[in-house]
């Protein structure tokens, strides 16, 4: 990635606008999600040639590694601020229910 521009902009593409980047491909990951049920969990996945979900893994203990300070990733920085702040929400709900 960090030697590919072209790499960046189409993971910028897929940060800026899952849907239009993934397509139809968004209805598998959408059932993973709901069959998985967790509060937190992370998908890791490709998509074959014809658009179809390739899944590695799905669970609760993905890691969002905060981008490198290279000004490369400053693309990258509005979606980990976004799942960190989601998470945070999601901890102060729960611990107000307790």
């Amino acid at each position: 990635m960090a030697d590919h521009p072209e790499h960046r902009r189409e993971d910028a593409a897929f940060l800026n606008d899952m849907s239009t980047a993934l397509g139809p491909a968004v209805t598998a990951l959408a059932r993973i999600r709901d069959a998985l049920n967790l509060d937190y969990g992370g998908i890791d996945f490709g998509l074959n040639e014809a658009g179809e979900v390739l899944l590695f893994e799905a669970n609760a203990t993905m890691v969002v590694n905060p981008p490198d300070a290279d000004d490369r990733w400053t693309y990258r920085r509005p979606a980990e601020k976004s799942i960190l702040d989601a998470v945070h929400a999601m901890m102060v709900a729960r611990a107000a229910t307790d």
